[in-house]
């Protein structure tokens, strides 16, 4: 074993020894704690990724706790923003699709706009997922993000598009 493979493997164990940390300091934020591991995994993640500054780090548990918060204040500016967008949506301007159409046309229909309020980001991980088949890990790795990244995004996005959809539903009486 080298000397980085030993700093390395010291540089893990310090890190999972702060995973308890991160979710305590979590939950005293009135974050669920199944989402509580989640930010502890990515703040540890993140941390991983820059090993190599650590060392230099006097307070490594401050700093971890940090990237914590600024992760759970990153997920409510991006909560406010979706519900704002979908808030701010005015339905009367989509108009009804004309004629004769069945169900499951129209159906495609509102799937089609509900995938119009997508990010560009949000409409590249529905479709390597959902419409592509590409597992999580495909998926983090296409788009050179993390797996827990591709899972919030895949679920803010399914969540956007529900919620457009039940909108267009509820207009056309369905």
């Amino acid at each position: 074993m080298s000397n980085i493979d030993i700093d390395d493997e010291n540089i893990r164990i310090k890190l999972l020894a702060l995973h308890p940390v991160l979710v305590n300091s979590v939950t005293k934020n009135d974050v669920a704690l199944k989402d509580a591991d989640d930010y502890a995994q990515e703040t540890l993640t993140i941390l991983w990724h820059k090993r190599y500054l650590l060392p230099y780090i006097e307070n490594i548990e401050a700093y971890a706790t940090t990237i914590l918060k600024n992760l759970i204040k990153r997920d409510i500016k991006k909560e406010k923003q979706k519900a704002e967008c979908i808030k701010n949506m005015d339905m009367e301007d989509i108009s009804p699709p004309y004629g004769d159409i069945d169900y499951r046309d129209q159906q495609s229909i509102y799937c089609d706009r509900a995938l119009d309020i997508l990010t560009s980001f949000e409409l590249s991980v529905v479709q390597a997922r959902d419409m592509d088949e590409k597992s999580i890990r495909e998926t983090a790795e296409m788009l050179n993000v993390s797996q827990y990244r591709v899972k919030t995004t895949l679920a803010t996005a399914h969540e956007k598009m529900k919620e457009v959809i039940l909108k267009l539903q509820k207009r056309d009486g369905y």
